[in-house]
Order: structure tokens, then C-alpha cells, then sequence
């Protein structure tokens, strides 16, 4: 009875806490991940192109410290586990070796199809759409805006092709959520995401150029829902 005592308060309290590493800890890649597209466009000779790389620059320069609060708030939350400790990343291929060790780490405290290991993956699905969502707007707004940027179209049949992937294996996690009382919020909020994410689909965008800037447009639009959605989330895993 001790035991039982002790653990179902600590297994309660770290709900929200699995969903914040791991969303956080995701969703982290929107940052690196921009910064090779900027990178991608240094020295460039096209007045447009660089007019447009400077303005993202200065997006992530005015960005970036709250991506790394970010990260520093998913590692104390791994470290407070009692994780294997990992150098916090600088850069982006520091940050994507740091990321898959991450969540294997966090995963690794769960038990399979447990409440947290669904939670764990529920929130780093949804961290993909939000970072595959942010890089999709900004290869997008280059193909429209600035055609003597380089090749935009790779980029952007990629970001779609990981945004269906991750919507895919996201919905089959909420379903499960779904089936628990204490969780079927969560899978409420993915219907209504996921119903907007076909909207975006049923823009076929790479088939349908014309299509191009009212995409572009939705995307935008679609990506403070996501923030939203996500700090509704926190909130009642809370309370839970």
C-alpha cells in the first residue's frame, strides 16, 4: 500500500510533463531546420532573395532565444527523470543527434501503450506537424515570392509528404487516447486540427499552382491554432 501510495501521485503529476518535454524538445526543429533553409540562401546574387533572407534572419534572431528556452525547459524536465544526462545542442546537427537520444531516453521510462508513452507520442507527432507546417510556409513563400531563390520545390513535396506521415501515425494515438475518460479531450482537439489539416491537404498544392498562395495563407493560419491547441493541453493535463 506504501508503494501504490507513493506512485500514483508521481505517475498523475508527470502527465503534463511528458507532453511538454516531448512537444518542446520537437517542436525545437521549426528552429534549426529554418536555419539551414537561411543558410541555404547565404551569398545568393538576387536582390529579392536576399532581401528575403535577411527577413528571416531577423525572425530568428528575434526567435531564437525562445527555442532555446525551450529546449532548457524540455532537458530539466528529462534531467528532473533522472535521464541520462546529453550536451545541450548549439547547432543544427548537434540538435538533431540530441533529439532522437532525447526521445528515446523519455520514451524509455514509459511502458508500452501506457497512458504516457501515448501522451509522449501524441505530443512529438503533433510537434512534427507544427515544425513541418512552419518550414512548408517559409519554402512556399520563397517558390511565390522569389523565383530566383533556389529550388524550393524538393522542400516543399517534402514537407508535405512528413506532414501526411505524421498526421497518419498522430491520429492513431489520439484514437487510443480516446478510448481513456480522462483523455478524450485529447483526442477531441485532434479532431478538430485534423480536420483542418484536409482542408489544407484538399489544397493539392503541388498539383495545383494556382493553388499556391491561398496554401501559403492557410498554413499561416493553421499554425497559431496548433500554439493554442498545445497550451489548452498543458492546461488540463494539469488538473488531471
Amino acid at each position: 500500500m506504501v508503494g501504490t501510495a507513493y506512485f500514483l501521485p508521481l505517475k498523475l503529476y508527470l502527465m503534463d510533463q511528458y507532453f511538454i518535454a516531448s512537444y518542446l524538445s520537437t517542436q525545437a526543429a521549426t528552429y534549426f531546420n529554418r536555419v539551414l533553409l537561411v543558410s541555404s540562401l547565404a551569398q545568393h546574387p538576387d536582390a529579392k532573395v536576399a532581401e528575403l533572407r535577411e527577413t528571416f534572419f531577423q525572425s530568428l534572431k528575434n526567435g531564437g532565444s525562445q527555442y532555446i528556452n525551450n529546449i532548457i525547459q524540455a532537458n530539466n524536465i528529462y534531467t528532473d527523470m533522472d535521464l541520462e544526462e546529453l550536451d545541450l545542442p548549439r547547432l543544427p546537427e548537434d540538435y538533431f543527434h540530441w533529439v532522437d537520444a532525447f526521445r528515446k531516453n523519455l520514451r524509455a521510462t514509459t511502458t508500452e501503450n501506457s497512458t504516457e508513452q501515448l501522451i509522449v507520442d501524441y505530443a512529438y507527432h503533433m510537434a512534427c506537424i507544427c515544425t513541418d507546417l512552419a518550414l512548408l510556409g517559409w519554402s512556399l513563400y520563397l517558390h511565390l515570392h522569389a523565383p530566383a531563390a533556389p529550388d524550393q520545390m524538393p522542400q516543399i513535396k517534402s514537407s508535405i509528404s512528413d506532414l501526411q506521415r505524421s498526421k497518419l501515425i498522430w491520429s492513431s494515438t489520439a484514437i487510443l487516447l480516446g478510448r481513456e475518460e480522462d483523455m478524450h479531450f485529447m483526442w477531441a482537439e485532434w479532431q478538430t486540427l485534423n480536420h483542418l489539416l484536409d482542408q489544407l491537404h484538399a489544397f493539392d498544392l503541388l498539383n495545383k499552382p494556382e493553388n499556391q498562395e491561398a496554401a501559403l495563407n492557410f498554413a499561416d493560419a493553421l499554425l497559431p491554432k496548433f500554439h493554442e491547441t498545445v497550451d489548452n493541453i498543458i492546461s488540463k493535463l494539469k488538473v488531471l
